[in-house]
């Protein structure tokens, strides 16, 4: 019987060891991790997209909000971008109701034709095309 609670003591000490890093880089936007939360909304669209390109949506904060690595030439998503679990008070997984969005392909900031897009919790599914900015 000792043995599986060393067994299990360890794995638990395991997991915090790398879980505990990974969420403080997620807070402070280093390492460009993505958390997902229960409030999201999801995004789609075109654009001069090739395969394998990556579209990511930030908050203001420079927290990375969502990821999309492009399978279809020309097009992206459905993808959540995720908003902020207020009940998490130490971390930011992403946007507020109302906070604009930027958006970066392969880590260029690109510009909708429509605008900044403005980040909503669970609005259905919105449609943002994508043009690179000159």
């Amino acid at each position: 019987m000792k043995i599986y609670y060393n067994i299990l003591l360890c794995g638990i000490l395991a997991g915090l060891v790398l879980y505990c890093p990974y969420r403080a880089n997620a807070e402070k936007g280093e390492g460009r991790e993505l958390v997902p939360s229960y409030k999201y909304m999801v995004v789609y669209g075109t654009g001069d997209l090739n395969k394998g390109d990556v579209v990511e949506f930030f908050d203001r904060d420079g927290i990375l909000c969502g990821r999309w690595v492009v399978k279809d030439q020309g097009a992206y998503g459905l993808m959540a971008v995720y908003g902020d679990d207020p009940t998490t008070a130490d971390l930011d997984e992403g946007a507020k109701d109302g906070e604009l969005l930027t958006i970066r392909v392969n880590g260029l900031e690109v510009h909708p034709p429509e605008g900044q897009p403005i980040w909503r919790n669970n609005t259905g599914t919105r449609r943002i095309d994508l043009t690179p900015l000159p």
